[in-house]
């Protein structure tokens, strides 16, 4: 387990290196299963929506349709200074997911892109949802997508990557390896890129399980509305890659 020092470097695996790079591999498609969980849940347009773990700011930008006041937060420089140059009209800041106050509330938050698994220890979790809390008013809508902890019975995660767009291809094979005391999960991938260099990159996911997350939401007075285990939100046995979780903050 790594120390807090060299977080940085860890989690800046190729593509966050490259956040133009980034915004061309992953296709925006939360906005739609962001959208309808708003609608069925917060009933309402959202007045405010901070997106923690923001990324390049594309999400975030979609989700300005819905609201204007829209702030986005994430770890690395190298993204929020792209999220700054790209999207003008929004408020970016720099800013770690355990200790950033930014002193006001949003009726919705967003942590998409497995943001959460990035809580690894015990502590990092609880200042994280500590940091949910301090941003959250009573019916305050948060939506989570993260890796499935659940999917680990019976099934493995995807062991082949590619990148295939007009400017670029590459391939990579990933390799995992499960701590079941830290409940914590290294992928590390090779890949060849079209000069034939070889670049790995690593990264380490805290996984949650579906009962465990709804105890730990409860903790911090966010009740779950609905799980789901894929974008087309349906009621399943949430044996899929990813789990979508909704809670509704009820206040201290």
């Amino acid at each position: 387990m790594m120390n807090q020092q060299n977080q940085t470097e860890f989690i800046q695996n190729m593509l966050y290196r490259q956040p133009a790079l980034y915004e061309q591999v992953y296709k925006s498609d939360n906005y739609g299963v962001v959208k309808e969980i708003i609608e069925r849940y917060l009933k309402r347009l959202p007045t405010s929506i901070l997106d923690i773990g923001c990324g390049t700011g594309r999400d975030l930008q979609y989700l300005s349709a819905l609201c204007s006041d829209c702030v986005g937060i994430d770890y690395l420089p190298g993204m929020i200074d792209y999220a700054k140059s790209n999207y003008p009209n929004l408020s970016f800041h720099v800013g770690d997911m355990r200790s950033f106050r930014l002193g006001r509330t949003f009726d919705t938050i967003l942590a998409l892109g497995w943001v959460l698994n990035y809580a690894w220890t015990e502590e990092d979790l609880a200042k994280t949802l500590e940091t949910c809390q301090a941003h959250a008013q009573p019916n305050t809508l948060l939506i989570l997508e993260m890796l499935n902890g659940g999917r680990l019975i019976g099934k493995t995660f995807r062991d082949f990557f590619e990148i295939d767009i007009d400017s670029f291809y590459a391939q990579a094979t990933a390799s995992y390896q499960y701590s079941r005391h830290q409940q914590i999960l290294t992928r590390e991938r090779v890949w060849k890129l079209p000069d034939s260099e070889s670049v790995t990159d690593c990264c380490q996911y805290r996984l949650y399980f579906p009962a465990e997350l709804k105890r730990l939401l409860r903790q911090y007075n966010f009740e779950i509305v609905g799980l789901f285990d894929d974008r087309s939100l349906q009621t399943s046995e949430l044996d899929g890659e990813l789990l979508f979780a909704a809670a509704v903050y009820h206040g201290k």
